[in-house]
């Protein structure tokens, strides 16, 4: 009967235990699983917010590209204008040299001086030598040289062509401002000077007043030749006859019989050409001489035919 109660105590523990084991495992069960739902919650929750955030960083990279386009727009516009207004400041002194073979040299260069009168400049130089070259010194406008000199140049072939150009943009502003500087500082001098009582602050003020003036003159001058200078560019052109430049060209080839020949030819000419032309520079002399010389001549001769008579 003893037996039987402990074995009955014994199972009834064992439930328990079991029961017990249990009722722990499904809490543990339920634990994890709410703490896998609540992470999976979170995980479900979170791609969305990272969609948002990514929706918002780039509606924001948007927002800033377009910022950042606006303001590079603005800053091309401003550099744009900036670089405009430089170039329309900007005072350029341009001197040209253009060296022409031309096919009828009488002709190409009236045609320069025409071409350079036509477009409002003139001729500030011409130098001709005989029927091989001449050399013309143009004044042009200094927007349209280079139209004019595109039209020089089709007067015939070009054999050398340089072009210079000098920024001259600071002196001018600085000669500008140095004249204005100068006018405002003899108006305060005039000023001092019809204050002025004593005579010796009147001498040394008008001296002064003297000096700034000269000052301010040779400033004007300056001013002057600048603006010369910047308005009408400066085309020096030589135009050469076509024959005598192919002759000079033809110097460089390597002599031959045909070339001796004629180099023997034309120094043979030359010397007769200049024994010929010495003889007709001293001829005149020779018969002037004769003419004087004829009367003492004859004399001689007959005190020579009475001396020959005495003596017989």
């Amino acid at each position: 009967m003893r037996r039987i109660r402990l074995l009955a105590g014994t199972a009834a523990l064992g439930l328990a235990l079991v029961a017990c084991s249990g009722a722990d495992d499904a809490t543990a069960e339920d634990a994890d699983t709410a703490e896998n739902g609540a992470f999976d919650d979170e995980a479900d929750m979170e791609p969305p917010a990272d969609e948002d955030r990514s929706e918002e960083g780039d509606a924001g990279d948007d927002s800033a590209g377009a910022g950042e386009s606006a303001e590079s727009d603005a800053a091309t516009a401003v550099d744009e204008t900036s670089i405009q207004g430089a170039e329309d400041g900007r005072h350029i002194i341009y001197n040209i040299d253009l060296y022409i073979e031309t096919e009828n040299l009488v002709r190409s260069t009236q045609q320069a001086i025409a071409l350079a009168e036509s477009a409002g400049g003139f001729v500030a130089r011409e130098d001709t030598f005989g029927d091989e070259s001449a050399t013309l010194t143009l004044r042009v406008p200094a927007d349209d040289h280079a139209s004019i000199v595109t039209q020089l140049e089709n007067l015939g072939e070009v054999i050398e062509r340089s072009r210079h150009a000098e920024d001259v943009t600071s002196e001018v502003v600085d000669v500008d401002a140095r004249i204005q500087s100068q006018e405002r500082s003899i108006a305060r001098i005039r000023q001092l000077l019809d204050e002025a009582g004593d005579l010796g602050d009147i001498v040394s003020i008008e001296a002064e007043l003297a000096r700034r003036e000269a000052n301010l003159d040779s400033l004007l001058s300056r001013q002057a030749e600048l603006g010369s200078l910047t308005t009408l560019a400066t085309i020096t052109v030589t135009f050469a006859q076509e024959g005598e430049a192919s002759l000079d060209a033809d110097s460089d080839d390597p002599p031959t019989f045909l070339s001796g020949l004629e180099s023997g030819w034309n120094a043979f000419v030359a010397a007769v050409t200049y024994v010929s032309a010495g003889f007709g520079a001293v001829l005149p002399f020779l018969a002037a001489a004769a003419v004087v010389g004829a009367p003492f001549l004859v004399l001689r001769r007959r005190k020579n035919a009475e001396s020959a008579r005495l003596v017989e």
